[in-house]
This record gives C-alpha cells, sequence and structure tokens, in this order.
C-alpha cells in the first residue's frame, strides 16, 4: 500500500509506503514499543520485555483480526499503525520513531490504513481511537485524519479520549 500526497510541500510525505508487518520488523517494533515517548504516552507505561513482545508480534502477525503495518519512508522503518477488528468496528493505534516526528508520518499513515480498513473490510463502519487527554499531539493527527472527538471514557483503566472515524 503506497501513500503519495503532497499534502506539505515542506516535509517529505510522499514516499510513505504502509507495508504488513512481518517477523523482519520484530526488533524496530520492539525498539518503537519501548521508546520513552512512546511509553510515556500509552495507557502501559511499562517497557515491554523481549520474549513477551516476541510472542505478542507471532501472535499479532497470525491473528487475522490485527492489521499491523509498518510505516517506511524511502524503504526506511519510520513507525506502526495498528488497526484490531471487532465486531462492526477497528481500534487504531499509531507510533513514529523519534527521529521521525512531526513529519506528516502519523497523519498520512492513520488516513491511509483507515481507508484501507474500510475498503478491505465491508462491515467495519468506525474505526476509534483512544488517546489519553493530556496527549495533545495525537489529538491533532487524528483530528487531521478525519477523526472527531467523542468523549471522555474509561480505557484499560485509565481515562482516554475517544475518538471515532465513520466509515
Amino acid at each position: 500500500m503506497k501513500k503519495q500526497n503532497g499534502m506539505n510541500s515542506a516535509k517529505d510525505i510522499s514516499n510513505v509506503i504502509l507495508a504488513r508487518a512481518t517477523v523482519a520488523d520484530m526488533r524496530f517494533l520492539f525498539n518503537l514499543r519501548n521508546d520513552s515517548k512512546v511509553r510515556a504516552v500509552s495507557f502501559n507505561n511499562n517497557p515491554v520485555q523481549w520474549d513477551k513482545h516476541r510472542r505478542w508480534l507471532l501472535k499479532t502477525i497470525a491473528n487475522s483480526s490485527s492489521c499491523l503495518f509498518v510505516v517506511k519512508v524511502n524503504r526506511r522503518r519510520v513507525g506502526q499503525v495498528r488497526v484490531d477488528l471487532h465486531a462492526g468496528y477497528g481500534e487504531i493505534s499509531v507510533s513514529i520513531a523519534a527521529a521521525s516526528r512531526r513529519k506528516g508520518y502519523a497523519i498520512i499513515s492513520v488516513d491511509e490504513v483507515s481507508r484501507h480498513i474500510f475498503k478491505k473490510y465491508p462491515k467495519i463502519k468506525k474505526i476509534f481511537a483512544y488517546i489519553r487527554p493530556d496527549n495533545i499531539a495525537s489529538i491533532k493527527t487524528f483530528e487531521m485524519a478525519g477523526f472527531s472527538r467523542q468523549r471522555i471514557v474509561k480505557y484499560k483503566e485509565n481515562k482516554a479520549l475517544k475518538m471515532a472515524l465513520m466509515g
């Protein structure tokens, strides 16, 4: 899946490619999951151990209800987008590596993956994102990708802003 869009000419987002995650992405995804800023805005702040990550990735790749994409720019991995599919809706999350933040990659990736999910899975009518209310950057990212704020909810024992995109 490739997205070419000159949305922001000052930032190189024309070469964003989204590829299904594979075992070859394991180390990159492990490092991304344990990035201090990713952990800080996560609903679980604890670092992920290698064995747990390995089991999670193998299970996620094999799970037909989970769509995990690696975001690449000029063949370099810069992030990930995951959508877990449920009856009638999906739940999306995104993480971008520190060196690649604030370049528009998250917006274009969330937008492209959302379009892909609605097209490939016609029974999915909504995609939800759950974001910590103090994570302003993520809230803005999802708004720019077309998501709307719903309400504050309890998510994984935490307060979260529920955002939605309708298909």
